[in-house]
Order: C-alpha cells, then structure tokens, then sequence
C-alpha cells in the first residue's frame, strides 16, 4: 500500500455538499483481500464503487453531491479499465439515505445481479433502482437520513416478534452477503441503538443466513436473555441442526452496551472458539467517543461445540434482522447504517477507523 496513497472503497458515506478531486490514477487495491466480482461496469451504468475516497491526509471524503449534481457520478466511465472495474470491497451495505421507488431501503450491492450495483436517478437518493430492496413486516419504521447530524435508522414501534426486515436470498454468482472468507471470517460493521435492556428471550437482531426453523447457520447477532445490555454471537454450521452441537456461541459481556446511544459496533465471526482482536470480537465505541474502541469489548467465554461457519443454500435462508426465527424474542433497539465484508478484518485496522470516522456525525459524533 503506498503511503498516504488515495483509496477508493465501496463505501459512501454521505458527506454531502463536499467537493473533491477525483484521482482515479492514483487508485490501488491489490492489497484489499475480498475481492467481490461484479463483472464489468459500462460507462452508463451507475455504480457506487468509487463513491468515497481516502485522501492523503487519512480523512474519507465522500463526494456523493457533486458526482450528482455534475450528472458525471452514475457513468463512472473513469473507473473503466481501472481495477476498480471489476472489484469491490463490501458485499453488503444498507445506508438509510436511500429507497427504491416504493420507499424501501436497499442492499446498494444488489445481490441478485453480478453486474449492478445501486442506480440513483435523483439527487436527494429518492429513486433508485437495480439495489437489493429489504421489505419490512411487524410495526418497523424506516427513518431516512436527511442530513449530517441526522442518520436513519430502522426501529420497532414495539418489542414485537413480529418484526421483520427480509433482505432477499443472494442469487447472483460470486460474492454475496453469505460469502465468508474461509480463514479469516468475515465482518459486520454497524450503527446501533439499544433501547431494551434485556430481553425477555433471546432475540436475533442480525441474522445473515437465517432459517424460519430456528436451526442454526450463518452468523447471528443476538441480544441475549441471560445477559444485560449485551450481543451474543452465534455461528452455525449449515443449518444441519437446533443442539449445541451445530452452533459456536460467544457469550456476551454484561453492561457492555450503552442504553439509548447510538454505537459503532464490530463484529467479527471466524469459526472455532478463539477470541481476541485478531480472531471473533466485538468492538464497540460511542458515537461520542471521539476514536473507535480497537479492542474485544464485548464477548467472552464461548458454549456449544461447533467450530464451523457454514450457510445453508434454501432459499428461506436469508438475511434477516429483528426476527428471533422462533418468535421468542424481540427488543425496541434501532439499527443505522450497515456493512457486511466478506473477509474478516482485524479489530486495529484502520479501515474500520476510516468507517467510524467518517459516519459518527451522523448519529450524534
């Protein structure tokens, strides 16, 4: 990686009314592990691959604005033969300023095709098309962002089991939201506001490959029952099964979250039982903090025997947040802004900095 090199990543953080320079030539990602093929971009087809950008001086810089108002943003003919044209860094991202025509939040990386990312027609993120749309069921409000100081979310009217947001079943060839990199995992990064202290059962609030019969497979992101103010990670095996046997969990810290602040939480997931800053984790920093937790804050100790991370390929195993996949368990907690990286990072890099930093204004930082 050269120093103080210009980055561009996948991410768009929506730092409006910005205008930068757009250095195109000076882009290298070779070092970047978790490629995602999207196949070749065309000089019309909007994309959001080279949305933000790490400058010299280390602060990303989004230029979301000018690319739109300059009608230049959505041909990305600059990126063509560049390698950027073909990789991307994230294989999931939800960022609440933008709806489909019919309103709803979009997955901007589209998991269905391999070739599109999200289109945006509108200036003000309005319509746009070709994005993943999640569908939301139970009493869940979808807030948009509508400017800095001021990031969506989306929260429950109640601790409802009902509650739903299903993202659809990735169907796209290559990497997806389900693809992990075998070794190293995979990384979820994420805004969230927790509003339930405990839960009256266990409660999946991120679940990324998450089977209607409660069998464990993928990763999930619960708010335990048997702990206060916490997350407990599971991670499946394929969805082979319900006992211990079929799952690894890593049991979360008590009091390790803040109730009724927003936080920037890290998850890790890698299969077996270590833990630590370079294996499976939890980070989590205030949006007030002023520079992001680099350490393991939030589990420790593990249950079950499974020491795989596996996804099942039925089509009713998709990502889903909000859903216990029992209906046992719910909470009134909000979730903003998320990525999902198909490799996994560790808890000092500084990418996972460069995301803190650059989305903290918009949930109180």
């Amino acid at each position: 990686m050269p120093p103080f090199g210009f980055w561009f990543i996948l991410w768009n953080f929506n730092i409006y009314n910005q205008n930068v320079t757009m250095a195109i030539t000076d882009v290298d990602v070779s070092d970047i592990a978790g490629y995602i093929s999207k196949g070749t971009l065309g000089s019309s087809n909007a994309s959001l691959a080279v949305l933000a950008q790490l400058e010299g001086n280390g602060d990303l810089t989004n230029f979301y604005t000018d690319f739109n108002q300059n009608s230049i943003g959505y041909k990305l003919s600059v990126a063509k033969s560049s390698n950027l044209d073909s990789n991307i860094f994230a294989s999931f991202k939800f960022d609440p300023y933008y709806i489909d025509p019919e309103q709803r939040p979009i997955d901007l990386y589209d998991s269905t095709s391999n070739s599109d990312c999200a289109i945006i027609f509108n200036n003000d993120g309005s319509d746009t098309t070709s994005g993943t749309p999640g569908t939301l069921s139970g009493d869940l409000t979808f807030t948009r962002t509508t400017g800095t100081g001021d990031g969506g979310y989306i929260s429950p009217g109640s601790a409802n089991t009902s509650n739903n947001v299903a993202w659809p079943k990735p169907t796209k060839s290559g990497t997806d939201y389900e693809t992990i990199n075998g070794s190293t995992g995979k990384t979820f990064c994420f805004w969230y506001k927790p509003k339930t202290e405990q839960p009256s059962s266990f409660a999946y609030m991120i679940a990324d490959n998450q089977l209607t019969t409660g069998r464990y497979s993928g990763v999930i992101i619960q708010r335990p029952s048997n702990r206060t103010l916490a997350f407990t990670i599971l991670c499946g095996n394929n969805g082979g099964g319900t006992s211990s046997g079929n799952r690894r969990s890593h049991l979360g810290v008590n009091n390790s979250l803040a109730a009724e602040e927003w936080q920037f939480i890290v998850v890790r997931a890698k299969p077996g039982s270590s833990q630590g800053t370079s294996n499976t984790y939890v980070s989590i920093t205030t949006a007030g903090a002023g520079t992001r937790s680099q350490t393991n804050d939030g589990i420790s100790g593990t249950s079950g025997s499974g020491n795989t991370l596996g996804y099942n390929t039925s089509t009713s195993a998709t990502m889903r947040w909000f859903d216990s996949g029992n209906g046992s368990g719910a909470t009134e907690d909000e979730i903003g802004m998320m990525w999902v990286l198909p490799f996994g990072l560790a808890a000092t890099s500084g990418y996972l900095d460069d995301i803190y930093d650059a989305t903290k204004q918009f949930y109180g930082g």
